[in-house]
């Protein structure tokens, strides 16, 4: 008895017989049952269909990971720009303003590093973020991804450079105390503590501005967002 093939031609019942008796005899020459082969490939075909969906989670994870440190770097750019600017920038100035001057007149950037710059402005899966800025908010979504955004409000950036300029100006009198124990006078400067009495440079608060020393009264200042 004949059975058409797809292909035009035929395949005898006997040639099908000869094809499951192969297969037989190459699992008893490995030393396996026809069963242990079918219970291996129902196995292997359910691992495989768990292995892909688990894969691709890894992958994009891996790729959220990259955007969130892309919002990391912009993040910091807006602070900068925020600093100088007293505001962030609007939407039509776009994500651009952190490397372009926009022709603010108090524009000091680039507020991103040249290194950092290629890619940044692109989510992991290579979407341009959309940037929305209103009020004191600025909102930078990953258009490649469900649900990715970051949030940068006016009011947390005031927040963290106040506690960073308070931490900043302990240290400083901290080093003040140990150069006036040494010299029995106050520094004419916070240079004079650099790098003897500090370990970093405070020549400036987060806002740009110097910090000032009272040579009389040993009072530390900062002016703070105001100026």
């Amino acid at each position: 008895m004949k059975a058409n093939k797809a292909g035009g031609g035929t395949i005898s019942a006997e040639d099908r017989s000869l094809s499951a008796d192969s297969m037989r005899r190459l699992a008893k020459s490995l030393g396996f049952s026809m069963m242990n082969v079918i219970i291996f490939m129902a196995v292997f075909a359910v691992v495989s269909a768990a292995a892909v969906p688990l894969a691709m989670r890894i992958v994009e994870e891996a790729e959220e990971r990259l955007t969130e440190r892309r919002f990391d770097l912009l993040e910091a750019g807006l602070r900068h720009f925020y600093r100088d600017h007293d505001r962030l920038p609007t939407s039509s100035e776009g994500l651009s303003a952190l490397v372009t001057d926009p022709g603010t007149g108090a524009w000091r950037g680039p507020y991103i590093s040249t290194l950092d710059s290629s890619n940044v402005f692109e989510d992991a899966r290579g979407r341009a973020f959309s940037y929305e800025q209103s009020a004191k908010t600025a909102t930078i979504t990953a258009v490649g991804f469900s649900g990715l955004a970051r949030q940068v409000e006016v009011g947390g950036i005031d927040q963290a450079w106040r506690a960073r300029a308070i931490e900043e100006m302990n240290s400083l009198r901290t080093a003040a105390q140990s150069y006036v124990a040494q010299y029995g006078g106050l520094p004419d400067s916070i240079g004079d503590l650099v790098p003897a009495y500090l370990g970093a440079d405070y020549a400036q608060d987060p806002w740009g501005t110097v910090y000032a020393i009272d040579t009389g009264s040993g009072i530390l200042s900062s002016a703070g967002p105001d100026g």
